[in-house]
């Protein structure tokens, strides 16, 4: 601290030679007078002057300010970089399951029930990894609000047991001292924390137009709002759930309506027969094989993914498939052709659910059931 105050003595002189060397034309908005070093005089060396005062006065608060604007600067650089390594280390695990997913897809060449399953799989354990990651990184960070509330906390107490059994005067008032800084620095970190929640809040809550309110009504629902199901009859062929597992119980009743039925041949062609015939005029000869899906239309479909939305219930939203677009599109292009040439698709048909009120809420692996007019 005491080599804080000299840099800002140090600070303030040389603004003040340097005012004088420039011949005070900048005294005007500082707050003196005088425009020219003739008008200066004998005056030049006096600190004490009303003029220097001011200077002096208005310099310190200038640099106060900027030197403020700084320590909250690095503190926001903390938390992005904090985030930006848990984020680092869960896009290196994401990236690596999916090199391994891709290279075990190249070496057995599965057929699409396999590769439907193997789908399924790998996002379940994908999620499972990911946790894991997040987990790792926030072990390895040393500088969060908790971990320096808890380096406090314990200064404080060997300092209180010191300012205890200290007896001379000289010690007494040293620990006395001690433990006041260390209460002050405390007090301090727990309002930092409090502003920096409080910031959080605002940024998350703060709508767009290319934002959803899912974190607004979130906080909303669980303060104002009657979250209690009192009950629910499950539907007919379904197990019967425990009172607790409201959430089965709801994914028992839109499972028939999400999933759907495997089309059938006989069904295709009985849709195709309304449909012209004139060629042009319809999507039925390209829709008869897979090569309209390409890798551009995959990607043309992750554009139209809407962010902070999901579909499906694998758990990923359209954010990870907007994040790792680049590793997706080649897997997911072939994913695609191999299901839509046999029919065979994975066990969670509900990412497929496609709404013709909203299509910009689709999710990639939509594209299958998508003609290459939409995209």
């Amino acid at each position: 601290m005491k080599m804080l105050d000299g840099s800002f003595m140090m600070i303030i002189i040389a603004f003040n030679i340097t005012l004088m060397e420039l011949g005070w034309h900048q005294a005007d908005w500082i707050g003196g007078t005088l425009t020219t070093k003739a008008d200066c005089g004998s005056r030049l060396p006096h600190w004490n002057q009303h003029q220097s005062q001011q200077q002096t006065t208005v310099v310190f608060f200038i640099i106060f300010n900027l030197l403020k604007t700084r320590v909250r600067y690095l503190r926001n650089q903390k938390c992005i970089h904090r985030r930006s390594s848990q984020w680092m280390t869960q896009k290196k695990c994401v990236e690596r399951e999916l090199r391994d997913f891709q290279g075990r897809f190249d070496a057995e060449s599965p057929n699409a029930a396999e590769a439907a399953r193997w789908w399924d799989e790998f996002k379940a354990h994908l999620i499972v990894k990911m946790l894991q990651s997040n987990t790792t990184a926030r072990r390895k960070l040393t500088n969060t609000y908790r971990q320096i509330i808890r380096r406090l906390e314990k200064q404080r107490l060997r300092a209180l047991a010191r300012a205890r059994h200290e007896a001379d005067d000289r010690a007494g008032a040293e620990a006395h001292d001690t433990l006041k800084r260390v209460d002050t620095a405390l007090a301090e970190c727990r309002r930092e924390r409090s502003r920096q929640r409080q910031r959080r809040l605002f940024r998350d809550h703060t709508w767009t137009p290319a934002k959803t309110t899912k974190n607004l009504f979130r906080r909303i629902s669980c303060i104002f709002s009657d979250n209690l199901v009192p009950s629910l009859r499950p539907p007919e062929g379904c197990p019967v759930r425990g009172i607790h597992e409201k959430s089965e119980t709801f994914a028992d009743a839109w499972a028939p309506i999400l999933q759907g039925a495997i089309p059938s041949s006989e069904v295709i062609s009985q849709v195709a027969d309304w449909m012209p015939t004139q060629p042009g005029d319809s999507d039925t000869d390209v829709l008869a094989d897979n090569n309209f899906i390409t890798e551009e239309a995959v990607a043309a479909a992750l554009k139209e993914c809407k962010a902070d939305k999901s579909c499906g219930p694998d758990r990923l939203g359209n954010d990870w498939y907007l994040d790792f677009a680049e590793m997706l599109i080649p897997v997911q292009t072939r994913l695609y052709k191999l299901w839509y040439e046999t029919g065979e698709f994975p066990a969670c048909r509900g990412e497929y659910f496609l709404s013709k009120e909203n299509r910009r809420q689709l999710k990639p692996s939509q594209l299958s059931s998508v003609g290459p007019s939409k995209y």
